[in-house]
Parts: C-alpha cells; sequence; structure tokens
C-alpha cells in the first residue's frame, strides 16, 4: 500500500505531521503506537538487533524481512522499522538525532535498561525540552517491584482482577492465566489517553512533559467493582478474608474459594448466576444481558418464572442453585437462534456466543467496519480488528503492513542526516519545523549480538 497512514502525508489527521519514536516491544506500548498511528502520526520503532520479542510469538515463515510473528503483524501495523543496538555507547548520537526528530517517545524499557542505555525522560528531555515522553512500565515507578519486568499475568495476579476472571484447571484447583492479555490492549488505551493531553497541554503551554502509565494501574482499574471498600464493609470483609484463610488450610480448591468470595462479596443478587450471563443451548450458547431492574423482570416473565426473591431464595443457598439448575435445563432444550429470537422478541438483549475463529465474519462486526484487511508483501493478506474508535474525519482510511525488521533503516537515517557505515553522507533533510538536521556519526545496529535484559 502506500504511505497512506504516515502523518505527514495527510494533512487533514488528527495527528498530522505529530512524529512518534518507540522504543517498546511486546504488545502495551506498542498498540499505542498503533493507536497513535491510526490518527495520522509517524512512527519509527526502534528494534534491537534481534528484533521486537513478538516476532517470534506465533511465528510466519522467515523471509527476506528477517524473523516475523503474528503478535508482530497485529500491533505493528503502519509503523517504520530501524534496527539499533542500545547497548552499544555508539549508539547514543543516533537516539538523540532521533528524539530531536520526534514529538513524542513511547518508552517501555525497563527502569535498569532506559539508565543502561542512557534513554530516561532525564537524559533525554535536553536533547528536545518539548518532547512528550510516555514513560511505561509494568508495577509503575516506584514501590519494591519497581525495577522488575512485567507481564499482563503478573499484574493479573497483583491487581486480584484474575481471583474473579480467571478460569481453573480441571480440577478446579488452579486459576489460570486469562487470555488474550487485555490489561496489555487496554493499556495501550490509557496511554493514548496520555499522549493526546500531553499534546494538548505542549499546545497551549509550549511545554513536554513525562507522562506514566503502567500495567498495574490498568488492571486496577479493571479490578475496581471488586476491589473497591467501604467502611461499612470491613467487619464483612475480615470475616470473608478469614474464612478464606480456613479454607486454605483444609486445601480446598480454588472454585470453592471464589465461589464464596462471588456470593459474599459481589453477589449483584444473583444476577450473574440467572439474568446476566451465558446460557448453554441444544446447539452451543447464547449471552443474556438483563441486569436491570426492569430487565431482569422482563426476563423472568418471557420465561414464565416466578421471582425466587418473592419466594424467600437467596442467592448462594440451596434452592437458588436449584433454581438456576431448573433455568439452565431450559434453555438446553432450545437452539441459540430461537432464544435471541425469542428474548429480543421480548425486548430483553442476547446474542450469540461467538467463537473467536468467527468474529472477524460476524455482520454486526463486518458491517460497522470493525474488520481491517491488510496485505503484507511477504505473508498475503490478513484481517484484524481495526482500531476501536471511528471518527467522521481525521482518521487513518488505509494500513500499511507491518515492518520487517529493519526495513526502513537506511530511508530514515537517511531522512535524520545519520551517516551509515560504508555509505556517504546524505545531505542533511529541510523539516518543516525548522529543528536543527546535522548529521552524526553513524550507530546503526548491523551486528547480530543480542544484548543483555
Amino acid at each position: 500500500m502506500d504511505r497512506q497512514d504516515r502523518g505527514g502525508d495527510g494533512e487533514g489527521h488528527v495527528l498530522a505531521g505529530i512524529r512518534v519514536l518507540e522504543l517498546a516491544q511486546n504488545i502495551a506500548i506498542p498498540y499505542c503506537g498503533r493507536m497513535l498511528v491510526g490518527l495520522g502520526a509517524e512512527l519509527v520503532k526502534v528494534e534491537p538487533p534481534e528484533g521486537d520479542s513478538t516476532r517470534y510469538l506465533a511465528p510466519l515463515p522467515i523471509v527476506d524481512g528477517g524473523p516475523d510473528g503474528r503478535g508482530y503483524a497485529m500491533t505493528n501495523v503502519g509503523k517504520r522499522s530501524v534496527r539499533v543496538d542500545l547497548a552499544d555507547p555508539a549508539s547514543r548520537p543516533v537516539v538523540h538525532r532521533l528524539v530531536e526528530w520526534s514529538d513524542v517517545v513511547l518508552m517501555a524499557l525497563k527502569p535498569t535498561d532506559r539508565e543502561r542505555f542512557e534513554v530516561g525522560y532525564d537524559q533525554l528531555s535536553p536533547v528536545n525540552p518539548s518532547i512528550v515522553y510516555l514513560e511505561h512500565s509494568a508495577f509503575g515507578p516506584s514501590g519494591p517491584d519497581r525495577a522488575l519486568g512485567g507481564y499482563d499475568v503478573l499484574v493479573q495476579a497483583l491487581s486480584g482482577l484474575s481471583y474473579v476472571t480467571a478460569r481453573s484447571d480441571p480440577a478446579g484447583s488452579v486459576p489460570l492465566t486469562i487470555r488474550p492479555a487485555y490489561n496489555d490492549y487496554a493499556t495501550g488505551l490509557t496511554s493514548t489517553i496520555a499522549v493526546l493531553a500531553a499534546l494538548r497541554v505542549r499546545e497551549r503551554t509550549g511545554k513536554g512533559q513525562r507522562v506514566r502509565t503502567s500495567l498495574l494501574s490498568t488492571a486496577l482499574m479493571f479490578s475496581t467493582p471488586n476491589t473497591v471498600q467501604f467502611d461499612a464493609d470491613r467487619h464483612q470483609i475480615e470475616e470473608v478474608r478469614s474464612e478464606i484463610e480456613t479454607m486454605r488450610r483444609c486445601d480446598a480448591s480454588f472454585e470453592d474459594e471464589r465461589r464464596l468470595f462471588e456470593e459474599r462479596v459481589v453477589p449483584a443478587g444473583g444476577a450473574f448466576d440467572l439474568n446476566f450471563r451465558h446460557y448453554r443451548t441444544s446447539d452451543g450458547y447464547v449471552s443474556v444481558g438483563a441486569m436491570s431492574p426492569t430487565l431482569r423482570s422482563r426476563f423472568l416473565a418471557a420465561l414464565e418464572l416466578p421471582d425466587p426473591r418473592e419466594l424467600g431464595i437467596e442467592p448462594g443457598a440451596d434452592e437458588w442453585r436449584s433454581f438456576v439448575s431448573g433455568v439452565e435445563e431450559l434453555f438446553r432444550a432450545r437452539s441459540s437462534g430461537y432464544w435471541i429470537e425469542y428474548l429480543r422478541s421480548h425486548a430483553i438483549p442476547a446474542v450469540r456466543y461467538n467463537l473467536p475463529l468467527d468474529v472477524l465474519d460476524d455482520p454486526q462486526v463486518v458491517d460497522n467496519g470493525y474488520v481491517v484487511s491488510v496485505d503484507h508483501p511477504a505473508h498475503g493478506r490478513y484481517l484484524l480488528p481495526a482500531l476501536p474508535v471511528q471518527m467522521e474525519r481525521g482518521m487513518v482510511g488505509g494500513v500499511r503492513p507491518s515492518p520487517g525488521l529493519g526495513q526502513h533503516t537506511e530511508e530514515v537515517m537517511a531522512e535524520m542526516g545519520i551517516t551509515m557505515v560504508g555509505h556517504p553522507p546524505p545531505p542533511p533533510p529541510v523539516t518543516a519545523s525548522g529543528k536543527a538536521s546535522l548529521p552524526v556519526p553513524s550507530a546503526v545496529s548491523r551486528s547480530t549480538h543480542r544484548p543483555e535484559r
């Protein structure tokens, strides 16, 4: 495809003219980069000699562009890739030149690596005082775990989020990792908000700044309904905590623990058992969303069921479980299509329960333009979800495929005025901003050395 998602090529794009430097791997901050590209920014991604780690996640066949993976292809569309060995001290002037060029730096290296490679905010802000520097970490900038590298699975645990949302192993004894890594993707969104807010401040004041996000803070946002505590609940919370400690001493299963927690701490009037849940049908599953009192009443009336609360049946009791089992048997007697049509005819929200393999073909998804088709020069066409926002004007229309490892190194270095080893120096590029554009010594990595992590 053409250069339709290069910010400088479309004056009408929201972030036209905004230049982004990405020093990040995996999912969270690269997804932020994808969002910014979709809004029209131009982004250069700095990759280590071996490439972003997601190039090895669900790998694709190796071609001339080097290692590539499905994980990388999902979050790095529309970017340009340069290959720089940050562990080499000679890379410093290259990084500085890229920072001079940039409006935004997306930084997701560990604190120890930021210090070792001299790419922290304190080192880079003097190079470009107007820079918006997004500093991302797994667990936040302070505290005992600040220097610990982290992944979604770890903040699922630390935030308490997986206690309610995780599946358990077949025996019900151990919680399983939640997939996909939704804290990663959501952190990409919160980081995008932070960058846009900081750019707005800079527009008003002319000043750049450091903004911070973390996987942990995102996970805490998701866990709010389960972790918020009122003083009035303190006694009940201590009782539940004591009961769970007793259960653990007795080697109770994780599912038994969670059942106690859900019944005592987040019961929601039994909604998650009865009227706000997924049901097995004769040919699959169907999802029902009848949370409000009005919808709950409609749900019971449509099924010609009494209100169990009026019968004195409370969530968690044996009679309650028996009542719910009866509703489950009712749903299993008919097809998903029948139940969707029947419930909707009674103004009750209900939808099909899709396999992930079917989602991108679902007419509701397709008709809203929530699918993007990408043509990769080496791997052919692939489909992926579009960005989760739409605007009448200002967003990029097409999507360029994810880049090969270091695919744009020579191109970008020429634009920066950086002399590459074995290449004559290009003329200094002319920038619209009028920033200095002086050539600097080359430190572009052509090595296969893997720096220490």
